[in-house]
């Protein structure tokens, strides 16, 4: 899951003070939901939905990894041999390659 936050703002030319003013939150809060490193609760997402005068649902991308899980795949990526890596990013493209051809 993917939190769409940050793009919706920009989109309504909102900057971040701007907008956790409106919702009473502190700026540091917001950029931590914008980043997936809070959890983005439902009450929440209705109002910073209402705040930018989009739908809720716009919020979220449920098909796309959160920021936080791409760094941790990312992060341990980086800590494998480069043989293992390589053999990661075989199985990788044979599996994207697989999805395409479906």
């Amino acid at each position: 899951m993917r939190i769409l936050i940050r793009e919706a703002r920009e989109a309504a030319g909102i900057t971040q003070g701007e907008l956790a003013s409106k919702l009473g939150i502190s700026r540091s809060y917001l950029t931590q939901l914008e980043l997936g490193r809070r959890k983005l609760t439902s009450e929440r997402q209705l109002d910073i939905a209402r705040a930018l005068d989009v739908d809720a649902a716009s919020l979220v991308d449920f098909e796309a990894p959160s920021q936080v899980e791409e760094d941790e795949l990312i992060e341990a990526f980086r800590r494998l041999s480069p043989e293992r890596r390589q053999g990661w990013l075989d199985l990788a493209r044979t599996i994207h390659a697989d999805h395409h051809r479906k």
